[in-house]
């Protein structure tokens, strides 16, 4: 292979993995520059904001004379390696084992390891920006102020090229040896919910050791704080040679930059080692298990149309875990809002109890008083975190240009309707009851009023889906890069929000009436469970109309 293949596959690499031909391509120029535009106006602010908090803590430290500043630079470099450390997780993995371009590449006369190389020197490249971004307003500040003489810039310089690339050979290596774990190498959704998993153990870690031991000198707080995350900066090895780089003396910052380039050549030549030997084994494999189970669907027992159609949408939701993640809507949240009451109550020492309080109001005599508003309120809470959900406004979205063979089949278009409903309706149940089911630890409810709740809730959420999926039917987005953009930058899943939060509306204002004119339980429990009758009849009445039309969309 000639030096010429190889910048030709570098070249490649680039104009893909960054996307740089919509810049240049005449059509899809105006539309790259509008959207690269709009996301640096959006994302300035709370750049602005963090690069002004940068500057104003070597100005705190240097205006009260505390001998802080090294350890605040580390702390800041630190950040950056893990930042690029979880950002690099998910960016090599896709690279390497989810690109378009494979089928393509390997059978050219390439070695693993060049591929390897070329699409590491593009996220290289990535996450070199992404350090500097949030790194180098830092190290500027630090050498304004005279924290560091001229001469140390060169070091400096060094350190900074250098800064992605133990964190990102990590990650190579920590993909490559795990897709080479039989069973679960090649699972979306092991990676999925691993590198979900890790970045909120991440920012728990970050937080914990952001956690001040009481003091009240300033100069204790910022120190205790600076070297605790100092200290997980040498969790990467390797790393630390580094950031000691940085703050160390005249000689002894040489020296350590200079172990820090022989520790990075050291993991280049490990990263490449491993992609030679072990690259190439999960993608034959992948394609391998990908025939095998064409062969045994072709094998499969008939049956009625329905229960196929509802087996296969669970099926294609649960195998992408993006759709599958994106359709748990507000339940997603429940857990991280756990994690974090946790933390409140941990760092406030026990003053900060959510649930104590919300047990105390549901004991008092107002709860008691006005118990079906509470019981009702609560069933169509619970309702609202399933009507977030995008398994229904983006069902036909997703489905792209194979929505040819659903509108070939010899059924009624209502037909499918229904199935995709039932699919995506069993799973938002599960969550639902689930939910309930951790309710009843916190909310004193009897049986008979929980058993009420189940039955509102599910009709609330029987509405809510049969909406977004008439939303989608009438007009489906068909043309997206992967499913990914059809469930994420679907504007149909935003129009279905807003007709659910109207007919949440409609119950509040329901309600509002029932308590002014001070309606006693018989009504209130009869008059919630007819309007949201009424509605789910409007909302499938709406969807036969709108599969309807989807014979008349082109594919």
């Amino acid at each position: 292979m000639n030096g010429r293949a190889m910048r030709s596959l570098l070249a490649v690499q680039f104009l893909a993995g960054m996307n740089l031909n919509a810049l240049f391509v005449r059509k899809k120029r105006v539309k790259a520059w509008l959207a690269t535009v709009g996301m640096a106006a959006l994302l300035s602010p709370s750049y602005i904001g963090i690069v002004v908090l940068q500057v104003k803590a070597f100005g705190f430290l240097r205006n009260n004379g505390l001998p802080l500043e090294d350890m605040l630079l580390l702390g800041m470099y630190a950040a950056s390696l893990f930042m690029i450390l979880f950002a690099g997780i998910p960016t090599v993995y896709a690279s390497l084992y989810q690109s378009k371009e494979l089928s393509a590449l390997l059978p050219l006369p390439f070695s693993p390891w060049q591929i390897v190389a070329a699409k590491l020197a593009v996220i290289y490249v990535i996450e070199l920006l992404v350090g500097w971004a949030f790194f180098l307003p830092a190290l500027i500040t630090y050498f304004a102020y005279g924290y560091a003489s001229v001469w140390h810039l060169p070091i400096a310089l060094i350190g900074l090229l250098l800064m992605p690339i133990v964190p990102l050979a990590l990650s190579a290596i920590a993909c490559i040896l795990i897709s080479n774990v039989p069973g679960v190498g090649q699972s979306k959704w092991f990676w999925y919910i691993g590198i979900t998993v890790a970045l909120i153990g991440a920012s728990l870690m970050l937080t914990t050791g952001m956690m001040a031991e009481d003091s009240g000198a300033m100069a204790d707080l910022i120190q205790v704080r600076m070297r605790q995350i100092a200290q997980i900066g040498h969790m990467l090895p390797g790393a630390q040679f580094g950031m000691y780089a940085l703050v160390d003396d005249r000689w002894t910052a040489a020296l350590h930059q200079a172990a820090n380039v022989a520790v990075s050549v050291g993991y280049v030549l490990a990263t490449l080692a491993v992609g030679s030997a072990l690259y190439i084994g999960p993608i034959l494999r992948g394609d391998a298990a990908r025939r095998r189970s064409r062969v045994h669907r072709g094998a499969a027992e008939t049956r009625g149309f329905l229960a196929s159609y509802v087996r296969k949408e669970l099926l294609c939701t649960l195998k992408d875990p993006a759709v599958a993640m994106n359709g748990l809507g507000g339940y997603i949240a429940l857990p991280l809002l756990g994690v974090t009451y946790t933390i409140m109550k941990i760092q406030s020492k026990g003053k900060v109890d959510i649930i104590g309080q919300l047990d105390a109001m549901l004991h008092s005599e107002q709860m008691a008083t006005h118990l079906p508003f509470f019981v009702v309120g609560i069933a169509l809470g619970l309702a609202t975190f399933g009507s977030l959900s995008s398994l229904f406004a983006a069902s036909y979205s997703k489905d792209g240009k194979r929505l040819w063979i659903e509108k070939s089949l010899p059924v009624a278009p209502f037909s499918v309707y229904v199935g995709k409903l039932l699919a995506g309706y069993a799973l938002v149940t599960a969550l639902n009851l689930l939910t309930i089911a951790l309710a009843t630890l916190v909310v004193p409810f009897r049986a008979q009023h929980w058993l009420y709740v189940i039955v509102l809730s599910q009709i609330a959420i029987g509405w809510n889906a049969a909406f977004g999926l008439a939303v989608d039917a009438m007009r489906p987005k068909l043309v997206w890069k992967d499913t990914v953009q059809a469930v994420k930058q679907n504007m149909n899943v935003v129009l279905a929000m807003g007709v659910s939060f109207a007919g949440i509306g409609a119950n509040a204002g329901a309600l509002k009436a029932l308590w002014d004119t001070q309606a006693g339980p018989p009504l209130v429990y009869a008059a919630a469970l007819a309007l949201n009758l009424a509605l789910l009849a409007g909302a499938l009445a709406f969807g036969r109309s709108a599969s309807a039309r989807l014979a008349r969309i082109q594919v």
